[in-house]
């Protein structure tokens, strides 16, 4: 079910049926994956990180779609069911996240995917307490099989999670 919060916003729960969401999510948190890990969530402005973002500023990505070409099929293959949903004219980036378990949320900075227009979908694959936190301040929260539509040339930034190893998100960029 759908539920718009503004022109540019929308929150859909429950966006696949049952069994697609079951195989995304089990390819995705097994161990067939490769991941990549990267030093910084977003580019860092050294002047005001708290201590804590600085030291939790890490987390690990699977490129699945950039440049313009299929960076891994497999993955390309099992994201289709969450593909079709969007009205996809042309794709910018697919890239699957995974964010550590820290002591507590820790905020990382905002950011913006492109400096240029175009929509940003962001799916949860696992449930946990962990946000996504768009510009205007709103909190979505991190809800397996939930999909987020948002303008992701707009500021927003990602959290960590302290109840579960990881925190997964399926990030596509497109127009």
């Amino acid at each position: 079910m759908s539920n718009p919060l503004t022109n540019n916003l929308q929150v859909i729960d429950n966006a696949l049926s049952p069994q697609e969401f079951k195989d995304i999510q089990d390819y995705i948190l097994g161990g067939d994956i490769a991941w990549y890990h990267h030093e910084s969530v977003a580019y860092l402005k050294p002047k005001g990180l708290t201590k804590d973002q600085k030291i939790y500023n890490d987390f690990s990505t699977h490129m699945v779609y950039t440049n313009h070409q299929i960076n891994s099929d497999f993955a390309f293959e099992k994201l289709q069911p969450l593909l079709n949903l969007l009205d996809i004219k042309a794709l910018i980036r697919i890239k699957i996240n995974a964010y550590p378990r820290t002591p507590k949320v820790i905020n990382h900075q905002n950011h913006v995917d492109y400096d240029f227009k175009h929509k940003g979908a962001l799916f949860f694959v696992n449930t946990n307490d962990g946000l996504t936190v768009l510009e205007n301040e709103t909190n979505i929260l991190s809800v397996e099989n939930k999909l987020l539509l948002f303008d992701s040339s707009k500021d927003h930034h990602s959290t960590t999670t302290s109840d579960t190893n990881r925190r997964i998100t399926i990030n596509i960029n497109y127009f």
